[in-house]
This record gives structure tokens, C-alpha cells and sequence, in this order.
């Protein structure tokens, strides 16, 4: 029977090639991506493919813990998001519907349809921000431009298609945090980087406390943002949807 190491070995051997576009792609979506849903399941397919190239230079069970770390962050930051949108929608009494219901029939759809509304809807609440055409805009150029100058980001201790693809996380990362402000979209940001360094990190240096550290560093880091997540919509939605 196959152990962790030799399964991740076999993964490598046949699919190295496409997890590494894999990941180089899932980068590029966590910039220019709109839906929230969309990014957490994204943030996991990166993960999970940085772990798969990650066996080749660490012992398999560290790349394995980093995965499961990374699934429960997304799984904190996804209640997060269902909280806020459960309560952002506006509640309506019963007696609401019914007068709903009369206008309607009084008006017609035209005299429902001119009911007060939120200002946005509660789904694309964590999409604010930039327009993703301007996104995927930025993630081409920058693109180019570290395709132009790839030769310089050679990083010590790593094949060179490890290297290159570390850097290329960082990039985005990088910029994921420069256009945006919104806690998930910065947390995504922050976990894809941390990601990335602990990569680079713990090949070389392996150790079992930095696994320690650097994941618990990403735990506590998802929390914050999880946090700040049902704060920020605690505070924006009263104002902006209907009075309960």
C-alpha cells in the first residue's frame, strides 16, 4: 500500500506540469475573481496544488497539515460570509408581505417593483471594490512584466520552476493586497503569501516548529479576518438595506 510520500511522488511525476499551471492560474483568479464563493474555492485549489509541488522539497505529512489548515480557514471565513448575508438581507413581517401583496394587486408589478430596495444585494456585498475588468487589466501587465523579467527571480534552495511559481504567488499576493481593502479579499491575499513562504521557508529550513509557527500564524491570521469580515457588515448593512 502506497504512504502519503509516494502518492504525492506519483502526483508529482504525472501531474507536475498541470499543477503548476494550475496554481500559476488560481493565483491570478484570486486578483481578478468577483464572487466570494468563487475565491474560497479557488484559495483551496492553490492550496492544494502548493502542497502537491511543496512534497518534492518537504516531508508530505507537513505539505498535508498545511491543506487541512488552509480548509479550516476557509471554512471559518465562509460561515463568516453566511452570517453577514443571512442578516443583511432585510426582514419582513408577516403583515409586509401581505401589504406587498395588496399593492401588487392594486398596481400591478410596476407599483411592487417601486418599493424601497436594499443598495445592494447582500450576495455581492463582498465583490465591492474594483471592476474585475480593470482587475484582470492589472493581472495581464503584471504579468508580462514578470514574464519579461523571470530570469531575476531566481530564490536559493529551490528548482527553478518551484522558485518561479513561489514568486509568481508572492506577485499576486502582493497585489491582491494593493487593490482591495476588503477583509476577505485581503485575507485571501495574506494566506496565498504565507502559503508561499512557508514553501520557500521550510525547504530551506526544515523544521517542525516553523510548520507550528507558520501555521499557526495562518490560523490566527484567518480569524482576524473572519472577525473583521462580520464586524464590517455588522456595521455597513443597517444603513443601507431596509429598516427590519
Amino acid at each position: 500500500m502506497l504512504n502519503l510520500q509516494e502518492l504525492f511522488d506519483i502526483i508529482n511525476f504525472v501531474l507536475g506540469l498541470p499543477t503548476a499551471l494550475l496554481v500559476v492560474a488560481a493565483a491570478a483568479v484570486l486578483v481578478a475573481a468577483q464572487d466570494w464563493r468563487l475565491l474560497l474555492a479557488t484559495l483551496m485549489v492553490q492550496t492544494a496544488g502548493l502542497s502537491v509541488l511543496a512534497s518534492r522539497v518537504m516531508p508530505a505529512e507537513w505539505a498535508t497539515i498545511h491543506i487541512v489548515v488552509v480548509g479550516l480557514i476557509a471554512i471559518m471565513w465562509f460561515l463568516s460570509a453566511r452570517t453577514v448575508i443571512k442578516y443583511a438581507r432585510p426582514r419582513r413581517s408577516l403583515w409586509r408581505r401581505f401589504a406587498e401583496i395588496g399593492t401588487w394587486a392594486r398596481g400591478g408589478w410596476r407599483a411592487l417593483r417601486q418599493r424601497p430596495r436594499a443598495a445592494i444585494s447582500p450576495s455581492l456585498w463582498f465583490a465591492q471594490g474594483l471592476r474585475p475588468s480593470f482587475r484582470v487589466l492589472v493581472v495581464i501587465i503584471v504579468a508580462v512584466a514578470a514574464y519579461a523579467e523571470r530570469f531575476l527571480f531566481v530564490l536559493p534552495g529551490l528548482p527553478s520552476d518551484l522558485s518561479g511559481l513561489i514568486v509568481w504567488v508572492l506577485i499576486m499576493a502582493t497585489l491582491g493586497f494593493a487593490l482591495s481593502d476588503d477583509p476577505l479579499r485581503v485575507g485571501l491575499a495574506l494566506i496565498s503569501g504565507l502559503s508561499a513562504f512557508r514553501l520557500f521557508y521550510l525547504a530551506l529550513a526544515p523544521s517542525t516548529l516553523a510548520v507550528g509557527l507558520l501555521d499557526g500564524l495562518s490560523i490566527l491570521a484567518g480569524l482576524a479576518c473572519s472577525y473583521l469580515m462580520v464586524a464590517r457588515g455588522a456595521t455597513a448593512w443597517p444603513r443601507q438595506g431596509e429598516p427590519p
